[in-house]
């Protein structure tokens, strides 16, 4: 048997509670972008349109099956590759982006360890968004421009000192920085960002 490869579908899932904004959008008639990626999350392979979501979900696992159809012209995508599938649903502009691995999370709450003009931390609470990667957006707590305790928080406490190592500037969204501890002059920056919801362990079959 031969199997169509050029268009191709490729079927992934996403989380139960993300379907209701998928659907909002699909019933509102908008065309929401699909694009496959390769296992380690580095390359993009293919862009393509959601077409259809599975009429149930899965009790065992949480999640609804997607089908998006890409045409596949380059022939990037084979049948029963694995692939991840990151979907656009909707785009935020003008929002402050903050690295993930700067967030700390209590039973409570999130928070960060904010940098003081005298070289002091404060315990400083923030409201998240959309995570994507390595980016975090907050809602609230923090301002452009502020600087934030990357790594070694492990050795802090309110009113601790540090040694601020600031690098990376120019960048619009922050990125780990190094010391003990060691804080980035970066967080958050105001840029345009995507918000997107990713399939995970995607399974690609042919059409």
């Amino acid at each position: 048997m031969i199997t169509q490869i050029e268009p191709i579908s490729v079927i992934f899932t996403i989380a139960e509670d993300d379907l209701p904004t998928v659907m909002q959008k699909m019933r509102a008639g908008a065309t929401l972008q699909a694009e496959a990626w390769d296992r380690d999350f580095k390359h993009k392979l293919a862009v393509g349109i959601l077409k259809t979501v599975d009429n149930q979900i899965d009790p065992t696992t949480g999640t609804v099956k997607l089908r998006a159809d890409f045409a596949n012209k380059d022939a990037a995508l084979f049948p029963n590759q694995f692939v991840n599938v990151r979907l656009l649903v909707e785009q935020e502009h003008n929002v402050n982006l903050l690295t993930t691995a700067a967030v700390q999370i209590s039973s409570t709450s999130k928070y960060v360890f904010l940098v003081k003009p005298d070289s002091t931390v404060t315990v400083r609470q923030i409201t998240e968004g959309v995570v994507e990667g390595d980016d975090t957006q907050v809602v609230s707590g923090l301002n452009a421009g502020d600087v934030v305790v990357m790594t070694g928080v492990d050795k802090l406490n309110e009113g601790s000192k540090v040694l601020a190592q600031i690098y990376g500037e120019g960048r619009g969204a922050s990125r780990g920085a190094q010391a003990s501890p060691s804080i980035e002059n970066q967080g958050p920056a105001n840029q345009a960002r995507a918000s997107r919801r990713d399939g995970a362990g995607s399974n690609r079959r042919g059409s």
